[in-house]
């Protein structure tokens, strides 16, 4: 009984040293580890956690909002979140993967990024998107682009595939399908180049989901130099009645850069293209900032320091009565289409269009103008994934589609003055003498012309 429990005595005795043992190889190990890291290399790691970068980020100005008479909003802002890219100390090879990391993010999310690479090579099949050979040549001899000489130039578009996967060192591990991602990034850095060389940001997208955001924000520590930020973006309310007067806004396009670049406008900025957007663009605009940041060997801010702060664009208050507006329009759309399907021998069914303005005859205010048909202007500021949108765009581009159209008949169309120009036709009669206000004038009632009454 005796030597039962000096046995059992002793069994837990060894294990009891085994346990002691292993707590100390690990209490050797943590000090060896912490002597290494504040001792060893303590200097070099903390030089490299104070390495702080000072960067100057651009403050997108908020667009001027319009109004009608009343102070009804027609054309406001909302806050969006954006994506941007800035240089960082990584290689070729893992900031490739960075970029592909960041193109799964925003497609698991269904948010799209910049492709400005499709203006000339789209993917799946490869082709230079109907490009013209003198267009294709130009690109590919631009410095900031290929710089390919007369006797390098490429037809083949497979080639030029090949050419960029080259140029941006990616992995041949990676599938085409993942090289178009990372090509298709590294080209939008590529346009502005010298900015981001320069410590500049690359807006690669805009109007992201608020899950985006967040999943970009929890996987910092795997996309150094990916940023995220908040921008004003347009929003159109009720529009599509005043579409015509509105007008729309959509990215700067290449032939406006080149006169609008010395005014201060970049290759991202956000344009009127059309009616008062368009008109008023000079006011509409504001001024954008900049704010000098304190970021880390990730890119990542840390602190902000001081800047300019950005100076939201004027307000544009018009003279139009957006309640007389909409019943206007409203009137025009059904008359129209009384009037194409109402019988009759007279009637040829091809009442397809119409406008309609109404001034105020004392001040000449004009208090509602539009066109039939219209169009809504908030499809020109859904994202590029809203297929409804880009849909409702081709439409618009459509010239066998009847039931859109940008075209503003109230100002630009060509037509007979018609019943407006008698009252012209009397007062120039009445001034030459050739009537008096007592001339009796025969009126049947109608005159027939091209077979109708």
């Amino acid at each position: 009984m005796k030597e039962n429990t000096n046995e059992k005595y002793l069994i837990f005795k060894d294990r009891y040293f085994i346990l002691a043992l292993c707590f100390i190889l690990f209490g050797i190990i943590i000090i060896l580890q912490l002597v290494n890291l504040q001792i060893i290399h303590g200097k070099e790691y903390d030089e490299a956690s104070q390495r702080r970068v000072v960067k100057e980020r651009k403050v997108i100005a908020a667009r001027g909002s319009i109004f009608d008479r009343n102070g009804i909003p027609i054309a406001v802002n909302r806050q969006g979140f954006t994506v941007h890219i800035v240089k960082t100390d990584v290689d070729s090879t893992e900031f490739n993967e960075i970029l592909l990391r960041l193109a799964n993010i925003l497609e698991k999310n269904n948010d799209t990024y910049s492709r400005q690479i499709n203006k000339y090579l789209t993917f799946n099949p490869v082709t230079f998107n109907g490009r013209s050979w003198d267009e294709i040549e130009k690109w590919q001899k631009n410095e900031d682009i290929l710089g390919l000489k007369d006797d390098e130039l490429i037809e083949e578009p497979e080639a030029v595939f090949k050419l960029f996967r080259d140029k941006f060192k990616i992995d041949k591990e990676y599938s085409d399908e993942d090289a178009v991602k990372i090509i298709t990034l590294q080209y939008e850095i590529l346009l502005d180049k010298w900015k981001f060389d320069n410590g500049g940001s690359i807006c690669i997208a805009k109007n992201v989901r608020p899950e985006t955001v967040a999943e970009i924000e929890e996987k910092h520590h795997l996309l150094s130099g990916v940023i995220t930020d908040i921008e004003p973006i347009r929003k159109y309310i009720d529009a599509k009645p005043v579409a015509h007067v509105l007008g729309y806004v959509r990215g700067i396009t290449a032939e406006q850069y080149e006169y609008l670049q010395h005014e201060g406008y970049n290759k991202n900025d956000i344009v009127g293209q059309s009616g008062i957007e368009l008109a008023a663009e000079r006011y509409l605009k504001g001024n954008d900032g900049m704010k000098k940041v304190e970021v880390n060997v990730s890119g990542r801010l840390t602190d902000e320091l001081f800047g300019k702060p950005a100076v939201p664009g004027n307000d544009v208050v018009l003279t139009l009565d957006m309640n007389l507006q909409k019943v206007a329009m409203e009137s025009l759309e059904r008359n129209i289409n009384l009037i194409r399907e109402m019988g009759g021998k007279n009637n040829f069914g091809d009442a397809d269009a119409g406008a309609v303005v109404a001034l105020n005859v004392n001040s000449g205010e004009i208090l509602a103008m539009g066109a039939y048909p219209g169009y809504d202007p908030a499809v020109f500021i859904a994202g590029a994934d809203d297929k409804e949108a880009q849909k409702a765009i081709a439409d618009l581009n459509d010239p066998d589609n009847k039931l859109t159209s940008e075209f503003n008949r109230a100002i630009a169309g060509t037509y007979a003055p018609g019943s407006t120009f008698k009252p012209l036709a009397a007062i120039a009669a009445l001034e030459e003498g050739v009537i008096t206000p007592k001339t009796p004038v025969y009126d049947s009632g109608k005159v027939n012309i091209g077979g109708k009454d």
